[in-house]
């Protein structure tokens, strides 16, 4: 598993960051196969993610009065957001990237 949280940028030639490209590239150029690599999720997976962890922001200092209100607004919104999932056919911009490959 590759963590990538960033959109890819002129695909199919993205090679220099953890993309599917650059996955395969870096696989393919150290002898393996690519069996597969997949998204962990697309853009709402990722945006409820970063949703549940904002939460994280407001644990230190005086932040943490406003915990509960925070937390009671970005936590279903956190699970839900991931639902709309199926509306991103491309899901270039994801989590990470899961790659399964064989060395030859």
């Amino acid at each position: 598993v590759a963590p990538q949280e960033w959109g890819v940028h002129q695909a199919p030639h993205d090679y220099f960051r953890f993309t599917r490209y650059g996955l395969e590239s870096l696989l393919t150029r150290s002898g393996f196969e690519r069996l597969e690599i997949r998204p962990a999720g697309g853009f709402f997976t990722l945006l409820g993610r970063r949703v549940l962890d904002s939460v994280l922001y407001f644990q230190g200092g005086a932040r943490w009065l406003l915990l509960p209100f925070v937390a009671a607004l970005a936590v279903p919104a956190g699970l839900l957001v991931p639902l709309l999932d199926f509306r991103d056919r491309e899901k270039n911009t994801t989590l990470a990237y899961i790659c399964v490959a064989r060395k030859q």
